[in-house]
């Protein structure tokens, strides 16, 4: 009951620290006897006056009295720097717990989702986001300990001092929680807005740095500017607005301040010099802490600012988390335990989101052995065919069956390690070649990464390389040509030695010299597996068992190509416009 009484975005937070508790509880243990040493020598005082005052204490006493004090900021340091290590490590640790929690459900979610989400902004929550959130855990969850045990622990002591000096230093309380929550529900909205700002900055810088050479060519770069300053300047003034209800909020801090201490010096000072009121030992305690607890209170500002920070970046890592992919695994998802002998598209209709139809009544099987072509005008169809065979869309109706076994009701992953996919923009990653190389296959032997390169046709580049198959790339290989990217893509897909081999463009860029070998070297290949390959360079086909050719809507022609340039249609009109091409 208790636990359902906290917001959402602290149930979440405490779910990651809950790992930690035993580590949780020993850090705000430390904090606790921190505020306990920090408070005691104010008593001390107190108490060594009322001694000076009502008789002529030994020098032991002094003594004893400054030997306690000197303790007490012993304690204070041991258990103040335990307490900020504990906490500053646990910090650390839930910021790795949900950094890797974030990247796990990005690397799940639909690639539909993912294609229509900024870049920039995903990683603005897995990094900004987080950041503030190790804030919370490293320093905001100390600074409420520091603020709880000052104020609970002084109003305590004080109370069994006296409680009419307790009294006055508790009047002015319910103003500063009324102020305390017309401040936290005014800045809410700000922050959350500026996490946002600062996420569609990241999304829009990461795209513009990616296209730099562009802008260059284009003489964009002031247009590009433009655009960058307008998304900056959001996020600037949405900070501007943060700062301007801080600011509004801080003198009314200051005015309960010092409503609080005007009552306890003339107050407190009047009720002592009465008959019958507090003692100079107590007076004096009381005016200590009353102004150490002015400090707390200014505290309150910073910690409320750190909370709602915190709940903002929470919402943002909640938002992310709470993507329900559409085609994540079923409960009962089956694996396939059978190499794939037959992929089979029976009467598959599909759409991108919020786009018209693009195909429909697409059926057609391939069989183990087979080298299958895919070709068509710009728009047809053609990779968004292959990306329904890796699920990463879902047909709008119709099913796709591997053996015989619904595509949808299989264990992705069960399928897709039988597959090399060598994709239209082949991707890179930073690292090494041969890190790259090995992406699917991290235990292939020397001699399958060395068949895998001559099979690519990639020999004489990897040995003109630096450091050959230790040579560092770029980001996104950049460093390399696209033939290069291509051919060193195709090679990371060989050395799967996949039953199912999905070339997408797979040779656009490269010379038609190297093109010949690699394709007499798949071909070489095609007897114990499935081939596809979309092209839209004819000649790549030539040699296909069948082609499928698609034209907005489906597949208007399929069969050899030879029938295929012989009878009227899309392929022969494709294959007359190749030929008449300008070389």
């Amino acid at each position: 009951m208790l636990f359902s009484c906290i917001p959402p975005w602290l149930r979440l937070l405490s779910g990651y620290a809950s790992r930690y508790r035993l580590r949780v509880a020993a850090g705000i243990g430390c904090s606790m006897a921190a505020r306990v040493c920090d408070l005691l020598p104010m008593a001390l005082v107190g108490l060594v006056i009322n001694r000076m005052t009502t008789g002529t204490p030994a020098a032991s006493e002094f003594v004893f009295y400054g030997l306690a004090v000197f303790s007490a900021f012993g304690g204070l340091a041991v258990f103040q720097s335990t307490s900020d290590y504990l906490l500053a490590t646990i910090a650390q640790s839930i910021r790795h717990d949900i950094r890797m929690k974030l990247f796990a459900k990005i690397l799940h979610i639909d690639t539909e989702i993912i294609e229509a989400k900024s870049k920039g902004d995903l990683l603005s929550v897995v990094t900004n986001d987080v950041d503030v959130l190790n804030g919370f855990f490293s320093e905001t969850i100390a600074n409420i300990v520091r603020v709880v045990i000052s104020f609970a622990g002084t109003y305590g002591y004080l109370f069994w001092l006296d409680y009419r000096l307790a009294l006055i230093l508790a009047f002015p309380l319910p103003l500063i929680v009324a102020c305390m929550r017309v401040f936290s529900h005014r800045i809410h909205p700000q922050y959350l807005k500026s996490r946002r700002a600062v996420g569609s900055f990241a999304g829009i810088l990461e795209n513009s740095l990616q296209g730099i050479p562009v802008l260059q060519a284009y003489c964009a770069e002031q247009s590009e500017m433009d655009r960058l300053k307008k998304e900056s300047a959001l996020y600037r003034d949405t900070a501007v607005d943060a700062a301007k209800t801080k600011r509004n909020f801080i003198p009314f801090i200051y005015a309960i301040a010092g409503i609080s201490f005007g009552l306890l010096i003339g107050g407190g000072g009047w009720l002592t010099q009465l008959p019958g009121g507090p003692d100079l030992g107590a007076y004096t305690t009381f005016v200590l802490m009353g102004m150490r607890l002015v400090v707390p209170i200014f505290t309150l500002t910073f910690l409320i600012n750190q909370l709602q920070q915190a709940r903002a970046a929470t919402l943002r890592v909640r938002e992310l988390l709470s993507i329900t992919p559409r085609l994540a695994d079923l409960p009962d998802a089956m694996d396939l335990d059978d190499l794939p002998e037959t992929v089979s598209f029976e009467k598959i209709r599909f759409h991108y989101p919020d786009h018209p139809e693009l195909f429909s009544d697409i059926s057609f099987t391939i069989n183990k052995g087979e080298f299958i072509g895919i070709a068509g005008p710009t728009g047809a169809g053609k990779s968004s065919l292959i990306k329904l065979l890796l699920r990463f869309y879902g047909p709008s109706s119709g099913r796709i069956a591997i053996n015989g076994k619904n595509l949808e009701e299989l264990a992705a992953a069960s399928f897709r390690k039988h597959v090399g996919y060598v994709s239209q923009h082949p991707f890179l990653f930073h690292g090494t070649v041969r890190d790259n190389l090995c992406l699917g296959s991290p235990k292939a032997t020397e001699e399958e990464i060395r068949q895998a390169i001559r099979q690519a046709g990639i020999e004489e580049m990897i040995h003109d390389l630096p450091q050959g198959l230790h040579t560092i790339l770029g980001d996104q290989g950049n460093s390399l040509s696209g033939g290069q990217k291509q051919r060193l893509s195709l090679a990371r897909a060989l050395l799967r030695d996949p039953e199912v081999l999905i070339l997408d463009e797979a040779t656009s860029a490269v010379d038609p010299l190297t093109e010949s070998i690699i394709h007499t070297n798949i071909l070489n290949l095609r007897k114990n597996r499935i081939i596809i390959a979309i092209a839209h360079r004819l000649s790549t086909l030539t040699a296909c068992d069948r082609i499928l050719v698609m034209a907005r809507g489906g597949i208007v022609q399929e069969g050899p190509h030879q029938d295929l340039v012989a009878e009227e249609g899309v392929y022969r009109s494709l294959w007359h416009a190749l030929q008449d091409a300008p070389c």
